[in-house]
This record gives C-alpha cells, sequence and structure tokens, in this order.
C-alpha cells in the first residue's frame, strides 16, 4: 500500500482528479502550458473589424495591410496557497456514517480517509478560485487580486461599447421591451469586432422575464418551437442548458455561488440582473505560473503542486500550491448587458 505521505502519490491524487464546478472556465478558456517564471507574457488581441483585401494595378507589387492590435504585457500570476493541519485526533476520530459495530477502521485506515477528503477539500478551494477569476475577467473585463499583502488589477481592456445598461421600458421585465432586437444588436455589436457569438448565458432573475416575454414567444413560434416544451436540462454545478436559439446560440443558465469574506455573504459568480453574450472559440487562455517551492524543484512549470510537511509528531500540514490566471486576451469576444 502506497504511503499517504508520500508526495509522488498526493500529487497523482489531484491531477486524477476531474472537478465539475468550472462552466465559465470549461466554456470560454483554453488550457495552456504553464510557465517556470512568476511572470506571465499575455497577448492582448484587439481584431480591429473585418479588413478587407486593398485594390491594386497587377503592375504594383502589393500593399502593406496594417495589422490588428495586439499588445503583449506581462502579468504577475496570482499565487494560491490554501493549507491545513492534520493531527493524532483525526486517526481517533469516527467519521459520520461510519459504523461503530461494524469492523473496526484502523487509525491508519482512518488517516488516509482523511488525507483524501482534506485534500479534495483544499483542491476543490483552488478550483473555486479559478472558476471566480474567469467569471471576473469575462463579466467586468478584468481581474482583480486581493489577499494577504497583495493587491493588484490586470485590466484586459475590453471596449466599453460591450458593457451595456438598459433602463426603462427596454428593461427585459417591461412588456415594451424586445429581448431578441436587443440580443441581436449585441450580437452585431460583437460581429463587428469579428468574433460570433454562439453562447448566452442569463442570470437567475432575467430567466422567467426572458421566457416569459411575448417577443420572444413570438420568435420560438415563428422558429417552429413550442416555448411551453423547451426542455429545461440540469447539466451540473447550478448549470442549467435551455436549449437553442440558432440566431444567437446555445442558451444556459448558471447559478453557481461563492463565499465573499469581505462581506460573509453568498453571492452568485453570474449576476442575476445580467445576461452573457460569447463567441466560446475566441482564444482566450487559463494560464499558470510557476509553482515556487524547492520540494517542486524550485520554480516548476506545473499547474498544481501537493506539498506536506511533518509537525515533529504532533501532526502533518497539507498544502496546495497554483498560480493560475484565466487571461481574457480575446476581450471583446464577449458582451455583458445589465436587462433586470
Amino acid at each position: 500500500m502506497p504511503d499517504v505521505f508520500d508526495r509522488r502519490t498526493l500529487n497523482r491524487v489531484v491531477q486524477q482528479r476531474v472537478y465539475k464546478g468550472s462552466f465559465f472556465l470549461d466554456t470560454f478558456f483554453k488550457p495552456e502550458l504553464p510557465a517556470d517564471t512568476e511572470f506571465i507574457e499575455v497577448d492582448i488581441e484587439k481584431t480591429g473589424g473585418r479588413k478587407l483585401a486593398p485594390v491594386v494595378s497587377p503592375v504594383v507589387g502589393g500593399v502593406v495591410v496594417k495589422k490588428d492590435g495586439s499588445e503583449q504585457r506581462t502579468f504577475k500570476a496570482p499565487y494560491l496557497h490554501p493549507k491545513t493541519i492534520i493531527t493524532p485526533k483525526d486517526m481517533a476520530k469516527r467519521f459520520a456514517g461510519e459504523n461503530p459495530y461494524g469492523d473496526t477502521i484502523t487509525p491508519e485506515m482512518r488517516l488516509a480517509r482523511k488525507v483524501a477528503k482534506e485534500l479534495s477539500r483544499l483542491d476543490d478551494s483552488i478550483e473555486r478560485r479559478k472558476e471566480y477569476y474567469a467569471a471576473q475577467a469575462l463579466l467586468e473585463g478584468k481581474t482583480v487580486v486581493s489577499g494577504e499583502g497583495v493587491e493588484y488589477e490586470i485590466d484586459y481592456q475590453r471596449d466599453v461599447e460591450l458593457t451595456v445598461t438598459l433602463t426603462s421600458t427596454d428593461l427585459w421585465s417591461d412588456a415594451a421591451s424586445d429581448p431578441i432586437d436587443d440580443l441581436r444588436n449585441f450580437r452585431r455589436l460583437l460581429n463587428k469586432r469579428g468574433y460570433t457569438p454562439d453562447t448566452v448565458v442569463l442570470g437567475a432573475n432575467v430567466i422567467k422575464n426572458f421566457f416569459s416575454h411575448q417577443a420572444v414567444k413570438d420568435h420560438y413560434a415563428t422558429s417552429g418551437f413550442n416555448i411551453a416544451q423547451l426542455e429545461q436540462t440540469p447539466i451540473g454545478s447550478g448549470v442549467v442548458y435551455h436549449g437553442a436559439i440558432p440566431e444567437f446560440g446555445k442558451i444556459y443558465s448558471y447559478n453557481e455561488w461563492y463565499f465573499d469574506e469581505d462581506t460573509q455573504t453568498s453571492l452568485p459568480l453570474m449576476p442575476e440582473d445580467k445576461i452573457l453574450l460569447g463567441d466560446s472559440s475566441a482564444d482566450n487562455r487559463l494560464l499558470h505560473g510557476a509553482v515556487q517551492n524547492m520540494h517542486a524543484g524550485g520554480m516548476a512549470a506545473l499547474e498544481k503542486f501537493v506539498d506536506r510537511k511533518d509537525l515533529d509528531g504532533k501532526g502533518m500540514e497539507l498544502k496546495v500550491e497554483s498560480a493560475p490566471l484565466p487571461a481574457l486576451t480575446s476581450p471583446d469576444s464577449v458582451l455583458v448587458a445589465t436587462v433586470i
């Protein structure tokens, strides 16, 4: 039986885990190999629209076409380092549901289960932070890194025209509004920048107003769909698939939450009064800076690293390190609108 304290075993367990709560990350960001430095270079692309080839005389050697806007910037990747302490008492405590009259579980077996449980908890906290950063980048066009001794902002310079706020009778809660026409206008704004939106994400308060709106019902009817028979398919972690409108793409609602330490409240990752319209094929990237740990080889190009430290027989410190950055390298591929 492998030693549950062996670093290779611990790291293998984390590498084999599949986390299913990363809808924004999985939909809009492509993974990239980790860097071996704490700073990572990000190429932010501004397409500049859809250019036409220049017209010239056949005797002219050609015309230089100005390159699309692209800016290379260097950011320090946020460093995540959650840890926990496992003590000798954990080897004696029964787990919830453990039968006190059944076969005796040895302290070693109980410790192995405790290590696995705590490792999953630490790894989940890192995955939730990554999804939180992905949500920030998509919804706000920037990433705010705030923690112990750390405070900075990464602004991806999304075009201000792609952050929309509807008012008065344009709000989708008003019968005089037209959500379908709004979506067409939002799509055009992205088309203008060279992107083809294929994914719509609705906040929790938008769902009822959208599907009960007469303009939406009429659009479904003329498209040959019965909105009353529209299947709503939960696909896990607060995500519900509401089918597709060919003109705009797949429709989702997202109701995942996170605990905000500053306000001591639970908040939705997807604001309840907003929608997000985006191009999932755009080249946004999930980047990683180096893991900085001597046991990992110094500055290691790893997504995560699990380490352990003996506490002179009094227990063991278990920790996971990672430096992820979901980077909005195509900032103008996403439009966010407040519609309620």
